[in-house]
């Protein structure tokens, strides 16, 4: 509801702040990557699992799997080192497999 809101709002802009813009339809672009949804379903229920056992592995898994956001990105943002980063990656992608795969 928040960003029908906002996207009304913004709409109604005065031209000195950019109300003058072109309105572009984008229904039929895909804005969300082409995921299995049996697969995201089950990534974000594991998820809150991992967020228990470690948050910070977590939010890597949040930046890398969701955001799409590169391994050093992911280091600077979350203030450990690139080695650690990707030392996480991959523990935190073995972990995710092994516990989806022995839920299904």
């Amino acid at each position: 509801m928040r960003r029908i809101l906002m996207g009304y709002a913004h709409r109604k802009k005065p031209p000195k702040h950019g109300g003058n813009k072109a309105r572009v339809n984008v229904d039929g672009v895909d804005v969300v990557a082409n995921y299995d949804d049996d697969e995201l379903i089950a990534i974000h229920e594991t998820l809150g699992e991992l967020e228990k056992e470690d948050p910070i592995i977590a939010e890597l898994v949040k930046l890398r799997y969701f955001a799409d956001v590169t391994v050093v990105k992911t280091a600077l943002a979350l203030d450990i080192s690139r080695s650690t980063a990707k030392r996480n990656w991959n523990h935190a992608r073995a972990w995710l497999y092994l516990t989806i795969k022995n839920k299904m």
